[in-house]
């Protein structure tokens, strides 16, 4: 196995779910301490992504492994973005409609943006977000898995739940939403044949639902 991918390997799915779950407890205990300026997390958090983007790009180059963008857009695949999008503005209003349910999830709190400035860099970050996660998530991890497994039912779940892992600063509710959506995800992925309405989808919902926590607010 190429040193590219076991470096791959080990930072996505060991290393960045347990920073995220790291995130999380020191988010539970700093809620009362000035928080450092959004728009450096915004930054960072970009940097880290378009980082593992390229660890994911390299372990792919090294097991020729192809990484498809465009796919066929098939009426389908648009349908099932469609589709996808309803679902999920539909979980994400019942979730932050429910007060429960948002306290359950610190990150938002943390990293939700209030100023115009702060507005455009997670608009930016986001879209490097949702195109990262799906060339890491949705191509690369799950093909290498695919090869390993040689199921596609397998591998597509143990990538969701990586997925979801890695976003365990939203808490457990947005753990398991997170793998869900994963699901999902790979199956439009699957339609296309690629990863655009992947990444037009998965940029559309984090936009949706960040409206619907500052409506909230």
């Amino acid at each position: 196995m190429p040193i590219s991918v076991i470096i791959f390997l080990i930072i996505i799915v060991f290393a960045v779910p347990m920073l995220s779950i790291y995130n999380l407890k020191m988010i539970e205990q700093i809620k009362e301490i000035m928080l450092p300026e959004k728009r450096k997390l915004y930054f960072q958090s970009g940097v880290n992504q378009l980082f593992l983007c390229f660890l994911a790009l390299w372990a792919a180059d090294a097991s020729a492994i192809m990484v498809a963008y465009k796919g066929t857009l098939s009426s389908t695949a648009i349908l099932g973005g469609f589709v996808f999008l309803c679902i999920a503005f539909t979980v994400g209003y019942i979730t932050n409609k429910n007060e429960k349910l948002t306290d359950a999830n610190p990150g938002l709190e943390l990293l939700k943006p209030n100023t115009t400035q702060e507005k455009i860099g997670w608009v930016a970050v986001n879209l490097v977000a949702a195109t990262c996660e799906e060339i890491i998530f949705r191509s690369v991890l799950y093909q290498l898995f695919l090869r390993t497994t040689n199921n596609v039912f397998i591998a597509a779940l143990i990538s969701a739940i990586v997925f979801g892992f890695s976003h365990s600063v939203q808490g457990i509710m947005g753990i398991i939403i997170t793998c869900i959506f994963g699901l999902g995800l790979q199956h439009l992925v699957y339609l296309n044949n690629g990863l655009l309405i992947a990444i037009i989808v998965h940029f559309t919902y984090n936009m949706g639902t960040t409206f619907l926590v500052l409506r909230k607010k």
